[in-house]
């Protein structure tokens, strides 16, 4: 069979599958920061703090999965807690500033969702 009817029968979209797992939403500068390799300091809501290095996901306004990684208390700051991001999405990396990133942002090939083979 192809791969496209394959999926269409039994392909479970990324952003489904990871449903199962606690999910902290990123405002626009903790998605950057998580783009570049960044932790940045995030509200947990109900997600675990310390529970292993895949045991969160890391979501866009959007709803959509940028990382897994875990949610540790910032020993720095009193109360605050940061990301870890363990795994990020291909989807959700930028490379430098600027205009290098808008660049990288627009290019399809590197924002789209992985193709499955």
């Amino acid at each position: 069979l192809p791969v496209a009817e394959v999926l269409a029968r039994s392909g479970v979209p990324l952003d489904q599958a990871l449903v199962v797992l606690p999910a902290v939403t990123l405002d626009a500068a903790g998605v950057a920061a998580i783009g570049v390799g960044g932790r940045p300091a995030v509200d947990p809501g109900e997600a675990p703090l310390a529970a292993g290095p895949r045991s969160v996901v890391f979501r866009d306004s959007a709803g959509r999965a940028l990382a897994l990684g875990e949610l540790t208390c910032d020993p720095a700051a009193s109360g605050s807690v940061t990301a870890h991001p363990q795994v990020v999405f291909p989807w959700a990396v930028r490379v430098g500033g600027g205009a290098a990133s808008r660049a990288h942002a627009a290019d399809p090939v590197r924002t789209a969702e992985p193709e499955v083979r």
